[in-house]
């Protein structure tokens, strides 16, 4: 069974798609059990929706997105660590 700091790593990450099928299960159990973890997966679903409607809707200037897709990758790094 997977514990939720593992099942945050693995959806914050991306890295479940490309996980071995009984990993997946794991994930899938765990988020079917856990309220906290779902609520979470679902938030994530939600910003990354929102981030691709926002990019689509006005023209994006490629040097500023690349600081803010620094700045968010670097928050997701502290918070892996903590």
């Amino acid at each position: 069974m997977l514990q939720c700091r593992e099942v945050v790593a693995l959806v914050g990450s991306g890295e479940w798609r490309a996980a071995p099928l009984s990993q997946r299960l794991a994930l899938a159990l765990h988020l079917a059990m856990c309220r906290y973890c779902r609520g979470y997966a679902l938030s994530l679903r939600r910003i990354a929706r929102g981030a691709r409607r926002l990019y689509r809707a006005k023209p994006v200037d490629p040097e500023r997105s690349a600081r803010v897709l620094d700045a968010v990758r670097d928050a997701a790094a502290r918070h892996r660590r903590e």
